[in-house]
């Protein structure tokens, strides 16, 4: 549990909390635009993916000049695409129905070239990709762990890096070849799990009881209580996520909080009773955190953290 509630000033737009300051926080898309959602930064920090509501699509906003290009118009493509490590392809799974069933593919899309290629064709229980270096992408068909070669050259990796997923609302663990089912509490929806960027710690949402870090051995190391969506800072030091709130309908108020890994320090970044800030991502590159509001609208936060 959160051992200590800091008390936050709000003092000229500024909010303050122990060891965390927001310098700013401003929109970077308008109305006029379009709406989007689930921003998520590059690794090189120069490209914003977005979708829509319903995660069909995946748009690419520039920072360095604000242009927006649709890049993908596919049923799914924007629930957790996998943008590689050099910052160049993205990886995304498109889905459709076939007789009442569920079938998706892989598709791996070139931002220099914009050219796509298929990965992998209409295939039943096909995670979202999980890993995308230069050379490989990693995903998971019908619980089998694939590793696909997409260079000549490459030697295959066998003690690649531990990969998490869902699948049947289980947390799934591969590494070195093995999968694991995680239910550190127990069967029930496991949500929105990752591994903090320096591979000690498991981070996962259950379903009715909030957010927890973990290490691989299912040890709780920290309970978060209400925190959705909750994000790895690149340091693995911090965690953002949204406090939401509905009324079994609508969103009735969302705000984005950052939490020290031990939950100790808790800074509520967004304090806005018409704005309801939602689904918070943290850039590979910097201390600044990306959402969108239900209104459709991208925000980018800078941090100070001392």
């Amino acid at each position: 549990m959160r051992n200590q509630i800091l008390i936050l000033f709000l003092v000229g737009g500024v909010i303050f909390g122990q060891n965390v300051q927001v310098t700013s926080n401003q929109p970077i898309t308008n109305i006029n635009q379009g709406k989007f959602f689930y921003p998520q930064v590059s690794p090189s920090g120069e490209h914003i993916l977005l979708t829509s509501e319903n995660h069909d699509g995946i748009w690419m906003y520039n920072t360095i000049n604000g242009k927006i290009d649709k890049i993908v118009d596919a049923s799914g493509a924007g629930y957790e695409p996998m943008i590689s490590t050099d910052g160049e392809e993205i990886v995304y799974r498109e889905s459709e129905y076939i007789n009442n069933r569920k079938y998706s593919s892989l598709h791996k899309y070139n931002i220099k070239t914009q050219s796509t290629e298929l990965i992998e064709q209409r295939a039943r229980n096909v995670s979202t990709p999980l890993e995308k270096t230069s050379n490989t992408i990693t995903y998971v068909v019908e619980k089998e762990l694939i590793e696909k070669n997409v260079s000549k050259n490459l030697q295959k990796n066998e003690n690649s890096q531990t990969l998490v997923t869902i699948e049947n609302s289980d947390l799934v663990i591969y590494s070195k070849g093995e999968r694991k089912v995680y239910t550190p509490l127990g069967k029930g929806n496991y949500l929105w799990p990752s591994i903090s960027p320096d591979g000690t710690k498991l981070l996962f949402t259950f379903a009715g009881k909030g957010s927890f870090v973990a290490d691989f051995e299912g040890n709780i190391i920290t309970e978060l209580s209400n925190a959705h969506y909750p994000n790895w800072s690149n340091d693995s030091k911090w965690i953002v996520y949204m406090k939401d709130f509905d009324d079994g309908y609508v969103i009735t108020s969302s705000e984005i909080h950052v939490v020290s890994v031990d939950g100790t320090i808790d800074v509520k970044l967004t304090e806005t009773e018409n704005i309801h800030e939602m689904y918070p991502s943290w850039s590979p590159v910097a201390n600044e955190i990306v959402y969108n509001t239900t209104d459709g609208i991208i925000y980018k936060l800078k941090l100070k953290i001392d």
